[in-house]
């Protein structure tokens, strides 16, 4: 996200200012069209990118690309756009994310879930001890993990409730905090 943030702030000077560069020194314009269409490939915008690299090879033939120039400006900044936009929503939805669910849980720190605890955990599952598995799920959550933990624990309770202990367990061994 800082990465875009940060293509959309510079991006947007480079754009604004890009047919003036072209007018007035065009080695400035070919140094600034060069970091544009790097970072468009930092971004993952290739498009953008061979674009750019067409319009710098056109403008060491000497022909005119002032159009160019300008509609690949214009091009830019509606991406620009749709990247804040995306980043605005993305934000909307972290903090929807974050507004529900905050707990009182003590934050844990670790990637995943403590040997000892999935140990008896996987005992839990190869007894088929249904209750005592869900009480040990239970038991987990009193410390808040990463977001994706929490998922796996989501899906291995209903992976229980299904008695599916089998792909359970393999749920367990994957997000099992590393040695």
């Amino acid at each position: 996200m800082d990465v875009l943030r940060l293509f959309c702030v510079e991006g947007t000077v480079i754009a604004n200012n890009l047919l003036a560069y072209y007018q007035k020194n065009m080695e400035m314009f070919r140094l600034k069209l060069h970091g544009l269409r790097n970072s468009c490939s930092c971004i993952g915008a290739t498009e953008y990118a061979q674009r750019g690299k067409e319009i710098e090879v056109d403008s060491r033939l000497g022909t005119d690309i002032s159009w160019d120039v300008e509609d690949y400006a214009h091009d830019i900044l509606e991406l620009i756009d749709r990247i804040r936009c995306y980043i605005d929503g993305v934000r909307l939805v972290c903090q929807a994310e974050e507004a529900s669910t905050e707990d009182n849980r003590e934050q844990c720190m670790i990637l995943g879930i403590p040997r000892e605890l999935a140990g008896d955990l996987k005992e839990s599952m190869r007894n088929l001890e249904l209750e005592d598995v869900l009480k040990k799920i239970d038991f987990i959550r009193q410390k808040r993990y990463a977001r994706d933990i929490e998922v796996h624990l989501d899906r291995i309770v209903e992976l229980v409730n299904q008695y599916d202990f089998t792909e359970a367990m393999e749920i367990v061994d994957r997000i099992i905090e590393p040695i």
